[in-house]
Formats: C-alpha cells, sequence, structure tokens
C-alpha cells in the first residue's frame, strides 16, 4: 500500500508573522490557501468559534513555494459573528452570518488576490432568506467540482426547517453575485433537534452529514444521510450501510470531510470520550455504503490543527508545524 508522502513541515512554514492557532484550508486555482483565524466567543452561548474575519492571514501554498499576505478583520459585531470560505470560478468568498436565534446575513466579501484583504461584493439576494428565531441553525456551504456555484443549506435545529441557496455570479450584471433561494422545506430531518454538520454536491443533489446539537457541537450519526434534490426540491433521509456493521466511530464528529467526484472522504474524528480516532473513512454517494481506508491519519500530525483538502484527486493532510503530507485519493 501507497505511504502518505510529506511534502512540508506544516503551515507554519509559510508563515512569518503572528501564527494563527488554527487554520481553514481552502483548494483554489491549483492551490492551497490557508486563512489564518482569530477566536470568537459567543458571550451568551459560551462557545468559542475561529474565523477569518477578524483578521489575520493567508499563508499561500504554491507547492514548493509560499506567499504570505496579512489581512485587517471586517468591521462586523463579531461576538455573534461567524464565517465559511470557498471558492466560485475565478474568486474566494467568506460569507459571514449569524447562526444564532435565526439566521443573520452580514455580507459576502471577495479576497483580492492582487492586494490582499476582503472587500464586500455586490449580491442580489432572491427569495426568502429569514429563518425563526426560536431556533439556532446549522450553516453550511459546498461548491460543485467545476467551483461554477456553492450552496448555502441553513437548517433550524429546534424547527427542523430547511433552506437551500445557490451562489453564483450574476450573468447580466458585471461584479454582482446571485444568492438564490433554492429549496424550502419543513420536516426535512424528521427529528428535533438535530443539525447538518456537512454538505457536498453531485449532479442535481446536495449531501448533507448529520446528527444533533450537544453543546456547541454536534453529535454524528454516521447511519443516515440527508439528501437534497434541487429539481424536485425534495429531501430524503437515507439509511447508510456499514462495513460489516460496522460504522465510523466518530461520535462526536469528524475532524475534516473532504468531497472526491462520488464519494466523500472522512479524516479522522472524536469518540464517544472525545478522544480523536485516526481513522480514515470513505461514503459512496451512490450507494451510501462506508468503507473504511487501510490508511491512517499519520501519526505526527497534531489532531487540534488537522487541515484536509482535495485537489486534483491528491488528498493534502496538514498541521501547523508538524508537516503537510499528500496521498492519491484513488489509493484509499
Amino acid at each position: 500500500m501507497a505511504e502518505f508522502i510529506k511534502i512540508e513541515n506544516g503551515i507554519y512554514a509559510g508563515v512569518t508573522g503572528d501564527k494563527s492557532k488554527f487554520h481553514k484550508a481552502v483548494p483554489w486555482c491549483r492551490r492551497i490557501f490557508y486563512f489564518g483565524t482569530k477566536p470568537v466567543t459567543n458571550p451568551s452561548r459560551n462557545c468559542t468559534n475561529d474565523e477569518c474575519f477578524r483578521g489575520g492571514y493567508l499563508a499561500l501554498y504554491n507547492m514548493p513555494s509560499w506567499n504570505y499576505t496579512p489581512f485587517p478583520g471586517i468591521d462586523i459585531d463579531y461576538n455573534y459573528a461567524q464565517d465559511q470560505v470557498f471558492p466560485v470560478l475565478d474568486n474566494m468568498y467568506m460569507l459571514c452570518y449569524s447562526k444564532f436565534d435565526g439566521f443573520y446575513f452580514y455580507g459576502l466579501y471577495r479576497w483580492q488576490d492582487q492586494t490582499g484583504g476582503w472587500k464586500e461584493a455586490s449580491v442580489i439576494k432572491n427569495g426568502d432568506h429569514t429563518m425563526s428565531r426560536d431556533s439556532d441553525c446549522s450553516v453550511c456551504t459546498c461548491y460543485t467540482c467545476d467551483q461554477e456555484s456553492a450552496y448555502l443549506a441553513v437548517y433550524g435545529e429546534k424547527t427542523d426547517h430547511l433552506k437551500v441557496f445557490q451562489i453564483k455570479k450574476n450573468t447580466q450584471w458585471e461584479g454582482y453575485i446571485d444568492i438564490n433561494n433554492l429549496v424550502c422545506v419543513d420536516d426535512a430531518l424528521g427529528y428535533k433537534p438535530g443539525c447538518i454538520i456537512k454538505i457536498c454536491t453531485k449532479d442535481d443533489k446536495l449531501y448533507g452529514l448529520i446528527g444533533a446539537p450537544a453543546g456547541c457541537h454536534c453529535t454524528f450519526d454516521p447511519c443516515k444521510l440527508l439528501t437534497v434534490c434541487l429539481t424536485s426540491k425534495t429531501v430524503k433521509v437515507e439509511e447508510c450501510q456499514g462495513e460489516n456493521g460496522i460504522f465510523p466511530p466518530f461520535t462526536n464528529g469528524p475532524q475534516a470531510v473532504v468531497q472526491m467526484e462520488g464519494k466523500w472522504i472522512v479524516v479522522g474524528g472524536k469518540d464517544e470520550n472525545s478522544t480523536f480516532v485516526p481513522d480514515i473513512w470513505t461514503l459512496d454517494l451512490a450507494t451510501f455504503q462506508w468503507s473504511r481506508s487501510g490508511q491512517s491519519v499519520p501519526q505526527d500530525l497534531d489532531a487540534a490543527s488537522l487541515t484536509a483538502v482535495q485537489l486534483d484527486g491528491v488528498l493534502f493532510l496538514g498541521d501547523n508545524s508538524t508537516a503537510i503530507y499528500n496521498y492519491q485519493i484513488a489509493d484509499l
């Protein structure tokens, strides 16, 4: 069996200034963007997340060279805000929002590739973007393999109400981004309270890893998978099959998830005791069959700062200061 190949001494190899404890990793244009984050604590929930909008840096890995760009923060109410970073065609975007007591859209920001930093994008919102204030929300994004569009799923954890939005470039107005409400359904998971942990897309469907809220995080149910048909506007919770009846042991959630064509790759996670388990599992999106890979997360990688991305069929696993490894996904 092939082995992981070490190609760098961790993300800090590309950082020349103050170092962030956590990074958001996004593949784009045959490069890996590692965005340094800062902690954001919600005083009403006593939950801390690590976000880009407060300012930080981009450590851009060109393999083998690096470019380091610090950037300032965005002026929003950071106590309640979070962000998600994703590409759409030739631009990188950061969606800023609050998921507490409903869903609040702060703005969409475009990365300035030449000068660095975030600039607010011009957005055209189509359809209802509000959620009931009676519930906190799960908020997830993903993007198509060709990066022509991204999808945003907003799910009311206590209401079981789901909305799915498509984010894409406006075809008439240069520089404008459309955020279109595509799907709006009640009783999405069939139970309350629930949560959606991650989403991905294939053909005309979205797929969601699901679970239930547990304080500041969500538990993970590997036996079920949410499917959303974007053409018929319908949802269904599918039953997944374990490998010989065995499922991923990540009761307290996967550490990192990446998509490769027709399968999902779950890279490590925490068990019922919140202990990191370095297993790598794949989920076939056609058969809903889980399979455990013969490979595991390299032992020398720091689980807390672990990142995972897929680029051109290669899985890249990295941490802050130990290593960045790559591995051909076809060999998993």
